[in-house]
C-alpha cells in the first residue's frame, strides 16, 4: 500500500497540473515558481517524515508505544517549527523571491508571490500532514494514509481546483455546464491549501485514535 500512495500522489499530480495548464501560460508559470519557492521549505518537512517513519517503526519493533508517539510528535513539531518559518520568509518577502526565480519573465510575477503568500499561511499543517503520514507507514498503518490520499485529492483538491480556478466547466457524462468562481491560479491552489487541511485533521485523528499503535506488520 506503500508503493500504491506514492503512484496515487503522482496520479493525482498530474491530474492537477492538467487543471492548471488548462488556465494558459501564465498560470503554468506562477504554478512551477511558486512550486520551486515552496520546496525549500517541503524538502525538509519530508526528512523529518522520514525520521518519524523509522523512529516510529524501531519503538514499536521494540514494544515501546508511548516513546514511538513521543517520537512522532517531536518530529511534527520540528518540521513545523520548521517550516512555519520558511513560511514567514514567504510571506513577508514574496514579491523578491518570485522576481529571483523568475527572473526577465515577469507576467507571472504577481499570481506567484499571490499564491506563496497563501501556501505560507498554511505550512504547519502541511508539515504535521507530512510528518503524521510518515509516522503512521513506519507504523505499517498504511491504508489509512492511502485513503486520507484519495479523499484530499479526488474529494477536495481537484473538486475544489476546477470550481475556484474556472469561470465555468461541464461536468463529463452529464454534460452539464456549471458556472465557477473564476480565481484562476490563485483558485486551483485554495483547492490545494483546502486538501492540506482536511488530510491534516484526517491524519490527527488516526494517530490520536491510536489504532496505528497495534498494527502487525
Amino acid at each position: 500500500p506503500g508503493g500504491l500512495d506514492s503512484i496515487l500522489i503522482v496520479f493525482c499530480n498530474l491530474a492537477y497540473v492538467r487543471v492548471i495548464r488548462a488556465l494558459g501560460d501564465v498560470a503554468a508559470a506562477a504554478h512551477g515558481v511558486a512550486i520551486q519557492i515552496e520546496a525549500l521549505a517541503y524538502m525538509p518537512g519530508g526528512a523529518f517524515a522520514i525520521a518519524a517513519s523509522t523512529m516510529t517503526g524501531q519503538y514499536l519493533g521494540a514494544e515501546d508505544p508511548k516513546r514511538a508517539t513521543r517520537s512522532a510528535l517531536v518530529a511534527c513539531a520540528a518540521a513545523c517549527a520548521l517550516m512555519v518559518a520558511a513560511g514567514a520568509v514567504f510571506l513577508f518577502t514574496a514579491d523578491e523571491l518570485v522576481a529571483f526565480f523568475l527572473g526577465d519573465e515577469r507576467a507571472a510575477g504577481p499570481e506567484a508571490a499571490q499564491i506563496l503568500r497563501l501556501m505560507a499561511c498554511f505550512m504547519a499543517p502541511l508539515a504535521i500532514a507530512m510528518v503524521l503520514a510518515g509516522a503512521l507507514r513506519g507504523a505499517g498503518d498504511t491504508r489509512w494514509p492511502l485513503l486520507f490520499t484519495v479523499i484530499g485529492f479526488g474529494a477536495v483538491r481537484i473538486p475544489l481546483a476546477i470550481y475556484l480556478a474556472y469561470e465555468s466547466f461541464t461536468l463529463p457524462v452529464v454534460g452539464v455546464t456549471i458556472a465557477g468562481a473564476g480565481l484562476g491560479v490563485y483558485g486551483a491552489w485554495c483547492g490545494a491549501v483546502s486538501d492540506i487541511t482536511v488530510r491534516c485533521l484526517l491524519m490527527i485523528g488516526r494517530f490520536w485514535q491510536g489504532g496505528w499503535r497495534r498494527v502487525e506488520v
